[in-house]
């Protein structure tokens, strides 16, 4: 017989114990806010903040037999945490789930200015905006899914997320009322395995060339008197290393438009994506050449005091010439979704939604989702 006690011990010993530790990945945090702490508080400015989801999903298939879960529950939890000095800044990011707990970011920047940045450490991949704005977790996110484009590694996403490397962030004035936004990064990203794409290793030690990333995003901001209005341009090019026995590496070429538009009370948020892929496959010569094109539209509507209710269309182009996505059989390249948003308090925000999906696979299904988010403080 096996009493609670011992179970716990147990896990504690597995997480100890274990190639990839959860106890290791909290100590790093641990320590980064324990060396930023002890600076002297006139000349720094910490901020701490603990982001909790729960998530439920309830499927109907619809067309073909489905391998995702009839239903679900998800849990996760992400802590932030950044210090400001007079220089430098500090920025770290750990989420645990129910898949795979890691570290999103962990990064130091110098302060060329103002408006400058440079980082090195471990940031996202900067070509996608949908990713880049709501990066939290569901308290910040308008809705409970991520655009399939925009998804991370760890739920399934087909493009690198995580970048390891150094990041140029800033801006500059056009004039008075406008501005430009920019951010370039360059470093070492993930590798392709059976499972998809994996989040790399914080320090890559494993392999003498390890897969690679360069991207940017470059936007136009109208600026002071229409704040959050923005149009711009975003790409990447990333070679990634496979361990798949069909290929051996990935050039993968990324370009993409995005607009964000708020007419008073109405919300549009927009993301064209076109994705080329060069497939060198394994022990021979062989290449073969792919592209295919992504889009989504959201439209988020202020209904009145705390509601909001929206809805986003996402569609893929020429998926199915795509050898690539075939180790992605769960990316959505259709969906239809429709929900809406309450805030409860400052702090708690209640969505609920649904939604027709279509994955690559051709398996469609209707799903019905809720959220309850939670930041503290």
């Amino acid at each position: 017989m096996m009493f609670v006690g011992d179970g716990l011990n147990n896990r504690l010993s597995d997480m100890i114990n274990g190639n990839n530790s959860l106890l290791s990945k909290y100590k790093y945090t641990i320590y980064l806010i324990v060396i930023s702490l002890l600076q002297i508080p006139n000349f720094a400015e910490a901020h701490g903040l603990l982001f909790i989801d729960l998530i439920g999903l309830d499927r109907v298939s619809q067309k073909n037999t489905s391998e995702l879960k009839h239903s679900e529950l998800l849990t996760r939890a992400t802590l932030f945490y950044s210090r400001d000095f007079e220089k430098t800044k500090v920025l770290a990011e750990f989420i645990a789930n129910n898949k795979q707990s890691h570290f999103g970011r962990v990064k130091f920047a110098w302060k060329l200015d103002q408006a400058n940045l440079l980082w090195f450490g471990r940031d996202h991949n900067p070509a996608s905006y949908w990713r880049d704005s709501f990066h939290h977790g569901g308290w910040l996110q308008p809705t409970i899914s991520r655009p399939s484009i925009s998804e991370f590694e760890v739920p399934g996403g087909i493009l690198p997320s995580h970048t390891t490397g150094l990041t140029y962030e800033g801006g500059a004035l056009v004039d008075n009322t406008a501005g430009l936004a920019y951010i370039f990064s360059f470093g070492y990203t993930s590798i392709m395995s059976s499972k998809g794409l994996q989040v790399p290793d914080l320090i890559e030690n494993n392999r003498n060339k390890p897969s690679n990333s360069t991207a940017f995003r470059v936007s136009y901001r109208f600026e002071p008197f229409t704040a959050g209005n923005e149009f711009g341009i975003l790409g990447s090019y990333n070679h990634i290393l496979s361990d798949l026995s069909k290929s051996k590496e990935i050039e993968q070429g990324i370009v993409g438009l995005f607009v964000n538009w708020n007419f008073s009370d109405f919300r549009i948020t927009s993301e064209l994506t076109y994705i080329k892929n060069k497939i060198i496959n394994s022990g021979t010569s062989i290449t073969s050449n792919e592209n295919f094109l992504n889009a989504y539209v959201l439209a988020d509507y202020h209904l009145v005091n705390d509601w909001n209710i929206f809805a986003r269309w996402e569609d893929t182009n020429n998926e199915q010439s795509s050898q690539y996505l075939h180790s992605f059989p769960k990316f959505v390249i259709k969906r239809n979704l429709l929900g809406m948003r309450y805030s409860i308090t400052r702090n708690q925000i209640f969505k609920f939604e649904v939604s027709d999906n279509q994955l690559f696979t051709g398996t469609q299904y209707r799903q019905l989702a809720v959220q309850w988010s939670y930041v503290y403080p």
